[in-house]
């Protein structure tokens, strides 16, 4: 009856060991020479590395410390590649809808906007180049600003998402068809975002952002058909808008 009893144990014991040994049998190797075993949890080239230990405790390693990464062939969680390009020349392309009350109008009036960029990224913390993009700010009305601007653009984190902030600074030109309107004239362009960029490959990336648009305009408009007296309005476009784009 002993023999059984101890074959039991033996056998619980056996099972127990060897389902702890399956999950946590990944190996974290650190330049310095150490060795890690345990449950890879989350790992972003370019991130850091989580390892839960037989203990429960997890381990964060800095990407920069780790030498090599031997994972569990069966392990069901797949490796998030990062490939983004650091450094080199870059192309965008954003498209955005600019909502608000109409500045002319002064009723709610969406806007839209189309922008074009490229430029050179000396790394993850700093590219710079030049835009042009048109937009509209009263869609129906019949305005549309044409701005060139300087395009800067920073990424806070070398990792699969990464946040960044872009500024764009320059001067819009600006057309409208509105019959109304006799003379109009563009102005500066302040435009500064906070947004997410998703890496797909080393070639394309996509992106999310928050915006702020200032832009200034001045308007020269004729009252009425009959009357010839003209009136003159400094306007200071003030919105909100958001974004979508693609990275090249």
């Amino acid at each position: 009856m002993k023999t059984i009893y101890h074959t039991i144990i033996l056998v619980i014991f056996s099972t127990v060991f060897l389902s702890a040994q399956e999950v946590y049998k990944d190996r974290v190797s650190l330049k310095n020479g150490s060795i890690f075993y345990g449950q890879l949890l989350d790992y972003n080239v370019g991130g850091d590395v989580d390892l839960k230990i037989a203990s429960g405790k997890v381990l964060t390693f800095s990407d920069s410390l780790v030498a090599k990464i031997e994972i569990n062939a069966t392990a069901s969680m797949k490796i998030k590649d990062y490939k983004f390009k650091p450094k080199g020349n870059y192309s965008m392309v954003g498209f955005r809808i600019i909502p608000g009350i109409g500045e002319l109008s002064n009723i709610s009036n969406n806007g839209l906007g189309l922008d074009f960029s490229f430029g050179y990224r000396y790394s993850e913390l700093f590219s710079i180049g030049v835009g042009l993009g048109v937009h509209t700010y009263n869609y129906g009305f019949g305005e549309f600003f044409f701005p060139l601007y300087i395009d800067m653009m920073s990424f806070l984190k070398k990792n699969v998402v990464s946040p960044f902030i872009k500024l764009q600074i320059g001067y819009s030109a600006l057309n409208t068809t509105a019959e109304n309107v006799i003379d109009s004239n563009g102005g500066i362009l302040i435009n500064p975002a906070f947004g997410v960029r998703f890496t797909g490959n080393e070639s394309v990336n996509y992106s999310f952002d928050l915006n702020y648009i200032y832009q200034k305009a001045n308007f020269a408009f004729r009252r009425t058909n009959w009357n010839q007296a003209i009136s003159y309005r400094d306007i200071i476009f003030r919105r909100f808008s958001l974004r979508f784009g693609v990275l090249f």
